[in-house]
């Protein structure tokens, strides 16, 4: 079967789109650097609680629990 796209062109344009992430990432400042983690570990947070139903991990010291909160709505959103 003949898939309708260049698989070979992919790759190089993947390649040219991480070295062009790459470069992007070397000219941010320090202070850019770490606006950029802490803005990126806040959005994390957020999607995490809202798999979790608004919960916090601090509410749970169950690992099964935290298993079944944080883990299998990932999963399921994977299977979808």
């Amino acid at each position: 079967m003949k898939l309708p796209f260049d698989r070979a062109r992919l790759r190089e344009r993947n390649l040219l789109d991480d070295i062009e992430e790459i470069e992007q990432a070397a000219r941010l400042s320090p202070e850019e650097r770490i606006r950029l983690c802490l803005t990126m570990s806040a959005e994390a947070r957020a999607l995490a609680l809202a798999f979790a139903g608004q919960a916090t991990m601090d509410e749970y010291d169950d690992v099964e629990e935290k298993a079944r909160l944080w883990v299998a709505p990932l999963k399921a959103s994977l299977h979808r």
